[in-house]
């Protein structure tokens, strides 16, 4: 190349991309140029030239000449650029490339695929027992057991005694008027025997008895007031009870057991309940015995008055036969008197003791009891965890919604004294999904299979769908009531766990 040549002077012979332009070269030299090598690249000789970068104004691996534009024009055809045509090898390469990326592709969306055809045609979802008519009953005092009358299995009605209970001061009171009233009894049969008096003048000891019976009188009526005070205040304490229970329930479950409430699962919905019923059987239990204290008591002061208008009648009669006599019939008198008033306080200790008999509110199967003859008892149980012949299970590890109420009848601490299985139907919670909420509707049927292998499943049918979200580690999920669509198979238990699938 003449150095006096400048840059202006050098036409662009072809212009090739890097990757075309080393295919041509090294590869296809034959085909594109008809030269064997970049060595034999000659026309009319004149040289190649490679530029790089910095040699002359122009993009890198441009090929030029050192011939003028136009000798170049007259002496060489136009150079259009070539492809290298594609091999055997090369296609067999895309052919594999597209397979593989195809594979890749599909399996990358098979898991996703799979996830909704499952959520959409096998859905299933974690559910418990929540209810199944089991009801507690306890003393409303603390004493120990004087008698268990039932036993598991055992069918009751309303009103049905199921125990007794043996308070220490009731029979200490107990005990002292019987020893009080056969102390009376002797000293009367002693008088009679002996047909004496210690009184002194006729009319002394007829107003000593008018003075007897009045006390008599008023000792029962004081009696008869404690009794029917306490009673009433029993009453008036089971009726706060009732009240506030009915203003919680009706605050915390607006729809009853058939929805959840704004704070509150419909499981403890079903508790509040079930509380609300023990706690209007305990109200009128004691409404009962205040009726039962009025007869009794009205008996006793009823006795004690007409036996103060005897001896007040018998205080205006003359006095016959001879001071002696008379005295030995007014001791007699007093003697009498006084064991009426004895067996009116008995009446009055044993009708509290008798308070203590614990029975049934309300008809069903005894499935539970605890305790013994002789162990403590009170208003929360027995404290054992033993129980006597079938029991409901211990809580099970896994629960959807925290218990309380009936759910903890198998407290380690204390257990109820007994446990009765009414005529209510058996219900089942489960939690569904917000993402799955469209796919059921109230009616719609479900199967529950429990966790227990050898249990059968059971149909059941949507009750209820809660009105509020369960939020559980930013997820929300709806809680379904549901009840069996028949007959509940042997086995099933209250707090059961298993799933519910969509059919």
């Amino acid at each position: 190349m003449d150095p006096n040549r400048t840059s202006d002077e050098l036409s662009v012979g072809m212009m090739y991309s890097d990757s075309v332009a080393d295919q041509l070269v090294m590869e296809n030299s034959n085909n594109a140029t008809g030269l064997s090598s970049s060595s034999d690249l000659r026309g009319n000789g004149h040289g190649v030239i490679d530029l790089t970068k910095g040699d002359v104004a122009g993009r890198p691996g441009t090929l030029i000449t050192d011939m003028p534009v136009a000798e170049q024009a007259k002496s060489e055809p136009t150079v259009e650029p070539v492809r290298a045509p594609a091999t055997g090898v090369h296609r067999k390469r895309r052919h594999y490339l597209a397979i593989l990326l195809t594979l890749a592709i599909a399996g990358a969306l098979a898991p996703e695929a799979w996830y909704y055809i499952n959520s959409l045609n096998n859905s299933t979802f974690p559910a418990q027992i929540s209810s199944f008519g089991l009801v507690p009953v306890n003393f409303l005092e603390s004493g120990t057991i004087s008698q268990i009358e039932v036993k598991p299995g055992q069918v009751v009605t309303a009103s049905s005694v199921l125990a007794t209970e043996s308070s220490s001061t009731a029979d200490a009171l107990v005990a002292r008027d019987k020893a009080q009233l056969v102390a009376d009894q002797q000293h009367l049969t002693q008088l009679q025997s002996l047909g004496t008096s210690a009184a002194n003048g006729s009319a002394s000891a007829l107003d000593q008895q008018v003075s007897a019976a009045r006390i008599a009188l008023n000792s029962a009526s004081t009696d008869y007031a404690a009794a029917l005070s306490k009673a009433q205040q029993n009453v008036s304490f089971d009726q706060s009870e009732v009240s506030n229970e009915q203003s919680e329930y009706a605050a915390q479950c607006p729809s009853g057991t058939t929805a959840a409430g704004p704070n509150l699962t419909i499981a403890e919905c079903i508790s509040l309940n079930d509380a609300l019923q023990v706690s209007q059987q305990n109200l009128g239990a004691a409404e009962e015995l205040v009726l039962s204290i009025q007869a009794s008591e009205q008996l006793a002061v009823s006795q004690a008055q007409r036996q103060l208008t005897d001896a007040q009648s018998s205080l205006q009669l003359p006095v016959i036969g001879n001071s002696a006599s008379y005295q030995s019939s007014s001791d007699v008198y007093s003697a009498q008197l006084e064991i009426l008033k004895d067996k009116a306080q008995l009446a009055a200790d044993q009708q509290s003791a008798g308070s203590l008999v614990l029975v049934a509110g309300i008809s069903g199967t005894v499935v539970q009891v605890n305790g013994t003859v002789g162990m403590p008892v009170g208003s929360s149980g027995v404290q054992t965890v033993t129980g006597q012949g079938n029991s409901v299970p211990a809580a099970p590890s896994f629960q959807l919604f925290p218990t309380s109420g009936l759910q903890q009848v198998n407290s380690s601490s204390s257990q109820p004294l007994v446990v009765i299985k009414t005529h209510l139907p058996m219900r089942a919670v489960a939690l569904l999904p917000e993402s799955d909420l469209g796919k059921v509707h109230l009616g719609s049927q479900v199967k529950f299979t429990p966790s227990i292998s050898g249990l059968n499943s059971i149909n059941m049918r949507v009750t209820s769908i809660g009105a509020f979200p369960v939020i559980s580690e930013g997820s929300a999920s709806y809680a379904i009531s549901l009840a069996p669509m028949n007959a509940t198979p042997r086995g099933y238990l209250q707090g059961m766990t298993g799933t519910v699938k969509l059919t």
